[in-house]
């Protein structure tokens, strides 16, 4: 997705949507920053929340290094996670700006191969927060995995079922009702809703045949099943 800051055009592949303040956080793909855009007050342009790197002396051309998952929880916290699970940030959208690395997610016993840093598997995607203030990451090849953001633990729990074969799983956020949903940065068939207990996906109605391919998906709302 792009968004313009000053006269350059800059790609972004992780945003999320802060609900009480109604702003739109994200970080450029190549740029290691954390930026937020006020929805209520666009004119005022494109805010920069942290001037120090989030990722200290990180290469943001290295794909493995590149933010491309970012939701914010019931609390106000927001997070962000990189490609290969190395980072977990943590960053408040009240008070006092605070930035944290809370370090690299752990694979669970259960994961066997299906780690959470296989690049094949598991890089891309996108995270969305539940009810319980942990995160659920689907990776851009349909993988679903359960984050504990206090243990910092992944559980690997299957694949989505459902899609249509060249879908990728680009963006993911929950709807009014708590629902996962995920959209295509390949596919124009729409976006899907996934149950979490069977992981099979059915179609949104009314987003068949969708013009606009998805790269990031935001909202204010949160998984709830």
């Amino acid at each position: 997705s792009p968004v313009y800051s000053g006269n350059d055009q800059e790609l972004l592949a992780a945003c999320a949507y802060d609900r009480q303040q109604d702003r739109l956080y994200f970080t450029p793909i190549e740029k290691n920053q954390l930026r937020y855009l006020d929805l209520g007050n666009p004119k005022t342009g494109i805010q920069t929340v942290y001037g120090p790197e989030i990722l200290p002396g990180a290469d943001m051309r290295q794909v493995g290094n590149q933010i491309t998952r970012m939701t914010i929880d019931g609390k106000g916290n927001g997070y962000a996670l990189n490609n290969d699970a190395t980072h977990l940030i943590r960053f408040n959208t009240v008070g006092q700006w605070m930035v944290q690395d809370l370090g690299i997610i752990e694979d669970a016993a259960s994961n066997d191969v299906n780690s959470v840093h296989n690049p094949c598997l598991s890089w891309g995607g996108d995270i969305a927060a539940d009810i319980s203030g942990n995160l659920v990451l689907v990776s851009g090849n349909r993988a679903v995995y359960f984050i504990d953001v206090l243990s910092k633990l992944a559980t690997y729990k299957g694949m989505i079922k459902g899609l249509p074969n060249n879908y990728t799983t680009n963006g993911v956020a929950a709807d009014e009702n708590g629902h996962l949903i995920v959209g295509s940065a390949t596919s124009a068939e729409g976006l899907y809703q996934v149950d979490l207990k069977t992981l099979e996906a059915s179609r949104v109605a009314g987003s068949v045949n969708n013009s606009d391919h998805v790269s990031d998906l935001a909202s204010g709302y949160l998984i709830n099943e």
